[in-house]
């Protein structure tokens, strides 16, 4: 897995929309300031914390979910960690910066770590994508192909 990567956390989709645990705040990225985000939690209020564990060059929307994991619980300081939902089958056709998996539309960036081998016959693939609340788009972290 490339560098940087190591942090993220895949979630299903429904565990994104609830609790995620100990020393964490479920949010949404409502604006990027340089090196920080501003984040909506659900709970109530804002935050502006760094963005840890996502792939290098890696830039948040506004509408992007997040976890805000707490110090106290990690001893690191406060920061946004990523919410992913996983989406496993076929991979489809790649256009441009857009491909799919099992149907489901998904953007990619140069910052989306891939990983394994593409088959001629339609890999089987992996997708750990953010689920934009606002425009509801996916947009891949990573994916994982099987030959």
């Amino acid at each position: 897995m490339a560098a940087g990567a190591a942090g993220v956390v895949a979630v299903g989709e429904s565990a994104a929309l609830g609790s995620a645990g100990p020393g964490a705040l479920v949010g949404q990225v409502t604006r990027v300031d340089g090196a920080l985000v501003e984040v909506a939690l659900d709970a109530g209020g804002t935050v502006l914390v760094p963005p840890v564990g996502f792939p290098p060059g890696w830039q948040l929307r506004p509408g992007d979910p997040v976890m805000v994991m707490k110090a106290e619980f990690h001893g690191v300081p406060d920061h946004a960690a990523p919410v992913v939902v996983s989406v496993s089958g076929s991979l489809g056709t790649q256009r441009g910066r857009s491909v799919s998996v099992a149907g489901a539309n998904m953007n990619i960036t140069p910052q989306t770590i891939q990983m394994g081998e593409k088959s001629a016959d339609g890999s089987h693939t992996d997708a750990f994508c953010i689920r934009n609340r606002t425009d509801n788009s996916l947009t891949a972290v990573a994916l994982r192909f099987h030959g």
